[in-house]
């Protein structure tokens, strides 16, 4: 991601929540567009947000559902204390993905010295590797797992990784290649010394991007060095 696309990707969070005056949220519209990314996670937010929204505002009659009115002062019936632990089970879970998704938009692209020079965005891809089409690989005699989530979406795919095993220093990049051969690098990144999911750096790398492929069309993903050596398939 570009320095000059962060902005916007941040500002979609008070754009779904109204927080936005009136001139930034016309330039963020204008902003979307022409891009479908900030359009569709924008669609997604939206979705996520008023799905909160409506089940606090909306939610059912716990007396009816208990079948036992409660009087003043008396303890709330057995049935009536599952309901309501059963509902802010529910509330509690819609408002973490809501956190998640806004979290992801306030912090994408920010590697963990806060540099903005980073593809390394661990809640969206975090997330996206949880509810998404999963799919794992490995090269055992280096050590190196790696995991994939994957996402259909109009534009192609969504896709997500998280890789270990892998020492630093080394430039790499994941790359989609297609059922008849065509090959489309999906995202690049820096690995710092001493790496990521190695000894003295446990955190795994987790990174995410888009391929204008869509799902059908993918065969497996390939996580390449520079120099054009293969540290990890992943089948699809």
């Amino acid at each position: 991601m570009t320095p000059s696309h962060l902005e916007p990707r941040r500002e979609v969070g008070a754009y779904v929540l109204g927080a936005l005056d009136a001139d930034e949220a016309a330039e963020l519209e204008s902003h979307m567009r022409s891009c479908t990314m900030c359009a569709e996670e924008t669609r997604s937010l939206s979705e996520v947000a008023s799905l909160l929204a409506e089940f606090a505002a909306t939610g059912p009659d716990l007396d009816e559902l208990a079948g036992t009115p409660e009087t003043a002062g008396a303890a709330p019936a057995p049935l009536t204390r599952m309901v309501r632990l059963r509902r802010r089970r529910q509330f509690l879970m819609l408002a973490a993905s809501v956190a998640m998704f806004a979290s992801g938009l306030a912090l994408g692209g920010v590697l963990r010295d806060g540099s903005d020079e980073s593809h390394q965005n661990p809640p969206w891809a975090a997330h996206l590797l949880m509810v998404g089409e999963q799919h794992r690989g490995e090269n055992p005699a280096a050590g190196i797992t790696a995991q994939i989530g994957l996402e259909d979406k109009k534009w192609g795919t969504h896709i997500a990784l998280e890789l270990r095993g892998v020492a630093g220093p080394l430039e790499c990049r994941l790359v989609a290649v297609s059922t008849d051969g065509l090959r489309h690098t999906v995202t690049g990144w820096k690995v710092p010394e001493p790496g990521y999911g190695v000894p003295g750096a446990p955190d795994s790398l987790m990174v995410h991007g888009g391929s204008s492929m869509s799902r059908s069309e993918l065969d497996r993903f390939e996580v390449i060095t520079r120099d054009g050596r293969q540290l990890v398939a992943i089948d699809v």
